[in-house]
């Protein structure tokens, strides 16, 4: 995805880490691992932006030891505390902020990066990089699993927040075209070349609070009232499904 300009919004998610975790289900761990594969001798990675480690422990579970950078103070908490004793490094920081004095096998971010100031932050990477190091970009896309529960929330979303609503058909092709978009700003940006794409997918059972919890979760979430979720509940089937759709780009640093 291209950059948000307005990243100012990134500090929106704060608001209730401990509802975050709720919302966001963790990376799957075979994203992970493919992940990993790309560049086999990762020993040290930096993920910029990580929430409340959805994907940082998975990270830290295949052996790594991570830098977790986190802006929002009560997200970074909550990253803290569900590490317990795994190889993972908190800082509280936003990325531009960052000044280590070491380097990385690995810089990832996982539905995160667009909150980053480009072109200077992909610079940036490159400069935190190791000879042959790479820059891993993630995004998950989200969507009732069935086209006539999306329909109905659609119609709820109407009245209370538009921009919650997604359309069966175009939506994998609206994705697509959004990392496309991404991936040319990126190579535009610094030293990198374009090595892998992948898209993986998966449906989990959320039922409408579950779906409701994860609207929350966004930037826009606190558009998710007592209401909103009342008229979930009268919409949507208790068993309704979730579908991910997670799409990384892997970029190897230009020697």
């Amino acid at each position: 995805m291209r950059s948000n300009t307005n990243v100012a919004r990134r500090l929106d998610f704060d608001r209730d880490a401990a509802g975050y975790t709720v919302g966001r289900q963790d990376a799957d761990p075979a994203t992970i691992r493919s992940v990993l594969s790309c560049s086999p001798s990762v020993h040290d990675v930096l993920e910029i932006g990580a929430g409340t480690g959805q994907a940082t422990l998975a990270l830290a579970a295949e052996g790594r030891r991570v830098v977790a950078l986190e802006p929002g103070k009560n997200m970074a908490a909550e990253l803290r505390r569900r590490s317990g004793t795994r190889k993972i490094s908190v800082v509280t920081s936003d990325f531009e902020s960052y000044a280590p004095d070491r380097t990385f096998d690995l810089v990832c971010s996982f539905d995160a990066y667009h909150w980053v100031r480009q072109p200077a932050g992909t610079r940036k990477v490159a400069g935190l990089l190791r000879a042959g190091g790479h820059l891993a970009l993630a995004w998950s896309f989200r969507i009732l699993a069935h086209e006539a529960d999306q329909d109905r929330a659609n119609e709820v979303f109407a009245a209370a927040e538009p921009d919650f609503a997604r359309t069966w058909p175009t939506f994998e092709r609206d994705s697509l075209r959004a990392i496309h978009e991404g991936q040319l700003e990126t190579v535009e940006s610094g030293p990198f070349d374009l090595v892998a794409c992948f898209a993986q997918r998966r449906e989990t059972t959320v039922g409408p609070d579950g779906y409701a919890d994860f609207l929350a979760s966004l930037a826009n979430g606190d558009s998710v009232t007592a209401d909103l979720r009342a008229k979930l509940r009268r919409v949507l089937h208790s068993d309704c499904g979730l579908r991910d759709l997670t799409i990384v780009s892997v970029y190897e640093k230009r020697p």
